[in-house]
């Protein structure tokens, strides 16, 4: 079986359970059997008559005034809005005199006190002002009806306001088993079914206004945690006893439907956000029918009229139930799963909600409103339904890591690959830097040495002295050896001083300038002001022995002044001056330049020096200029 048949097959199972549990728990057929149980006809209790009348004196039973009514009895349907205090008397036969009789009552509108002839059995803690609240609790006590049987007689002091319904609710005497039974299937569905129902919203509420929290684009969270939580409330105005934070009976009532209203917009707006919907104008229309409806019903003009209440309610199952029938044309649309279930659950919403709207007209029948019972059932399939949503956001978002993640793995190859040929073209511009270093440092070193060499051989006797030709070799293996050792080596010692770094070059020139029978002067600073790099020292060396090597071969100079010096802002000035015959300085630049000058420049440039090189028939001057950094 596939995924997708799997899937219609548990929706089939559950809309089973789910319909069938409707067909049980809403049967009435098991009130009516629960409310049965008398022990026998002939000793079950009877009532033979209920009698009403307004009380006149504080606390005190009327003497006069009584009329008879029916029970369960609402006295808004006869004496109007009338808001005071009644009593009700109830006349019970009792063929019987047993200890184990009980009297039970479903509820009083809006506190009360009962008693069994003139014993008090129970009273509210608040009869006047502001009234405690019993209407949905539903009371038992035992009566003792061993001294005598024949009549015994039921007491109901009742305090109503008059807005909503006041007055008494089912009254029975029975046996205790029966009262008890009767009593636990009636706390069941006026008391704990909602109960569960409001902890469970409350619950879910929360989680889902955490998440809309975390995730604000995520609307259909914050209608579901508010729908919940105004659900909730509106509960707890139903289920409480006591008057709340001093409030009035009226404000009460007035709280208690608006949450009901702002429970139903919530419903609505919910829907829609659940279906993908947006009907901006539909819902500005709602929200100001909401808005509207809530503001005048504060209004002093109508705080006291019951039809403001009967509008409330009116409006907050307009907006609940046609949300219900846009949610099930919307998923016969859309064909989504998600959508579907949806429908189901709408459905039996939309299916309580006809049936307890009837209640009401029964006021006293709230015990057989099915929303009690359904209510934790369609609860728990919201949360399933919501929880269904968070676990499709959390496959997207595994999909879309597993997705990434390959993404990731594709770039991080291509990457790869491409800094493994960046890698390679690194290497080969290396050895093409490196060859071209070597090339300078064997045509500035050896090759200097070399023309120097040349140069004294052209000058000197025909038969050179055994002495002399190995001093040269000598020079020139020296050069080598140090061309050798910087270019497998960068740890160069910088010489202490000034003198120190030229003493070598001083040593090589002078005896070829003295053959050559040219005159030099040298100016060179004592000590650093600021020592220059070992890299800065190797450059500045090289680039003198090219100069010098140029100056032999090409300026026929009879006299050559170098000077050394340091500025006090750290730059090491090196200055060459000879008076040969000169040379075309811009026309060797735009003829692409010597090795030897292009040599020079690119040594300079690599240590942040400057090469500057004027030139005329009365001589040449070349300055080099190295900026040497703070230690």
């Amino acid at each position: 079986m596939t995924d997708k048949g799997r899937l219609e097959h548990w929706q089939r199972w559950c809309l089973a359970c789910l319909l069938l549990c409707f067909l049980l728990l809403g049967n009435s057929a098991w009130s009516q059997a629960l409310e049965g149980g008398a022990p026998t006809v002939s000793c079950t209790p009877q009532m033979q008559g209920a009698w009403f009348a307004k009380e006149v004196a504080a606390g005190q039973r009327p003497v006069q005034g009584w009329e008879p009514v029916s029970i369960p009895d609402s006295w808004n349907e006869r004496l109007g809005n009338w808001r005071g205090t009644g009593w009700y008397r109830l006349d019970w036969l009792i063929p019987c005199p047993q200890e184990h009789w009980a009297l039970a009552i479903s509820g009083i509108r809006l506190a009360g006190a009962v008693f069994w002839n003139e014993q008090l059995l129970w009273r509210d803690r608040h009869m006047s002002g502001t009234y405690s609240r019993s209407g949905n609790r539903p009371r038992w006590w035992s009566v003792d009806t061993s001294q005598r049987a024949g009549t015994h007689t039921v007491w109901v002091r009742v305090a109503g306001y008059g807005v909503g319904t006041s007055g008494l609710g089912y009254v029975n005497v029975n046996s205790h088993d029966a009262i008890r039974d009767q009593h636990e299937f009636r706390e069941l569905r006026q008391r704990t079914g909602f109960m569960l129902t409001a902890a469970m919203s409350a619950t879910l509420g929360c989680i889902a206004l955490m998440v809309w929290l975390w995730r604000r684009t995520e609307r259909t969270y914050l209608w579901f945690g508010l729908m919940q939580l105004l659900w909730m409330v509106y509960l707890a105005g139903l289920l409480h006893s006591e008057p709340l934070w001093g409030l009035n009976n009226l404000l009460q009532s007035l709280l208690s439907a608006s949450c009901f209203v702002l429970y139903a917009q919530s419903f609505w707006m919910f829907s829609l956000r659940y279906m993908h919907l947006h009907w901006p104008r539909l819902e500005k229309f709602t929200w100001g029918m909401t808005a509207l409806v809530t503001v005048c019903a504060f209004l002093p003009a109508f705080n006291h009229s019951q039809t403001v209440i009967n509008i409330f309610f009116g409006w907050g199952s307009v907006l609940v139930n046609v949300s219900c029938v846009l949610v099930i044309v919307r998923s016969l649309q859309t064909r989504q799963s998600n959508h579907l279930w949806m429908a189901c659950c709408w459905i039996v919403i939309l299916i309580i909600a006809l049936h307890d709207v009837t209640v009401p007209h029964n006021v006293w029948d709230y015990d057989q409103a099915w929303s009690a019972l359904f209510g934790p059932i369609t609860t728990l399939f919201l949360a399933g339904l919501m929880g269904w949503q968070v676990a499709a956001h959390m496959r997207r978002i595994d999909s879309f890591n597993v997705e990434l993640q390959q993404r990731v793995h594709q770039a991080r190859e291509e990457l790869s690959k491409v800094l493994a040929q960046q890698h390679a073209q690194e290497l080969v511009h290396a050895k093409l830097q490196e060859r071209v270093h070597l090339a300078h440092d064997l045509h500035d070193g050896l090759g200097g040495s070399l023309v120097r060499s040349l140069a004294l051989v052209e000058q000197a006797e025909p038969q050179l002295a055994k002495d002399r030709v190995l001093s040269m070799l000598k020079v020139l293996r020296d050069d080598l050896r140090q061309l050798i050792d910087v270019g497998s080596s960068r740890e160069i010692t910088v010489p202490e001083s000034p003198v120190m770094w030229f003493a070598p070059l001083r040593y090589r020139f002078t005896m070829i300038l003295d053959e050559l029978g040219i005159s030099a002067s040298w100016r060179v600073e004592n000590d650093w002001k600021r020592p220059p790099t070992a890299l800065q020292c190797m450059a500045m060396a090289r680039v003198l022995e090219e100069a010098f090597s140029n100056v032999l071969k090409h300026s026929q100079t009879k006299t050559l002044a170098l000077e050394c010096t340091q500025s006090n802002d750290g730059d090491w000035h090196v200055t060459l001056q000879d008076d040969g015959v000169g040379f075309d300085v811009p026309a060797v630049q735009s003829a692409g330049m010597g090795v030897g000058m292009q040599s020079m420049q690119s040594r300079m440039r690599r240590v942040g020096g400057h090469l500057h090189i004027l030139s005329s028939r009365k001589g040449t001057c070349l300055q080099a200029i190295i900026p040497v950094p703070l230690p």
